[in-house]
Order: structure tokens, then sequence, then C-alpha cells
């Protein structure tokens, strides 16, 4: 199920480094890593799960709601990630989004992340639980 695929570091780091907002989107379990690396004088850098959406319109709007002080984001990257959310930390990735979200100005945003991240792999687990045990999915043959 975890296939592999090449992930290209350098690019990944060029693309976070000069988005506002990214967005990882667990393509396994439907949820999405958002990272808002904006800032103010009274609100920090932003990291939430979130349910994933249909369109880009539907995250800014979901943005919007989160952070209306901040308005439409100039730039967003977007990970679609196929693989397990270990695999986040596995490829370096991770320590890629962290730097990003630490260098945006807020040091304790590590904790969070670190948080977030351990959130991810119990709702990845879940949802295989659920995918074995047909709970919220549709049999595609019953036991006869």
């Amino acid at each position: 199920m975890d296939q592999e695929f090449r992930i290209d570091l350098a690019e990944v780091r060029q693309s976070v480094a000069r988005a506002d907002v990214i967005t990882v989107h667990l393509l396994y379990f439907r949820e999405t890593l958002l990272l808002d690396a904006r800032t103010s004088a009274n609100e920090g850098p932003l990291a939430r799960v979130r349910p994933a959406v249909d369109s880009i319109d539907e995250r800014i709007k979901d943005l919007r709601n989160l952070r209306p002080r901040f308005g439409k984001p100039e730039s967003l990257t977007y990970v679609p990630w196929p693989k397990y959310v270990i695999s986040l930390k596995e490829s370096g990735v991770w320590d890629v989004l962290v730097d990003r979200m630490v260098q945006a100005g807020n040091a304790r945003i590590e904790e969070e992340l670190e948080r977030l991240y351990r959130r991810l792999r119990v709702d990845e687990w879940n949802e295989f639980r659920h995918a074995i045990s047909g709970k919220g999915y549709k049999k595609i043959w019953a036991r006869t």
C-alpha cells in the first residue's frame, strides 16, 4: 500500500520556503495538515489538521474562516501525500515543514507540530482499523 515514489527534497524545500500556506493532503484518510506561515503583531503561524476539501477555493474559504484578518494568501503549496504519515519524517519532508514554520517566527510551533504529527498517526491507524472492520465503508461483495 505504501508504494515507492521519489521525492525531490530540494524542490519540496524550495516550494515550502516561498509559500505562505502549505497543505499536505494525506490521501489515505482524507485529512490535511494545514500550515499558514503568515504572521502579524498579534498572531503567529498556524498549524492545524483539517478535513480534506474538494477544491482550492474550499481550502481558501476554510483558511479565511480560521484567519479572517489575513485574507487570501499570496501563495499556497499543495502537497498530495500518497504514503503513510511516518514517511513524512523518514523522507525528510517533515523537517522541511518544521523548519519553515519555525522560521516564520514561533519556536513553540515545533511542539504543536509534533502533537499534530502524533494525532495524524492515530487518525491514520483508526482509518485503517475502520477499513478492515468495514466501519464507514461499503462492501463490494457479501459473504454467502
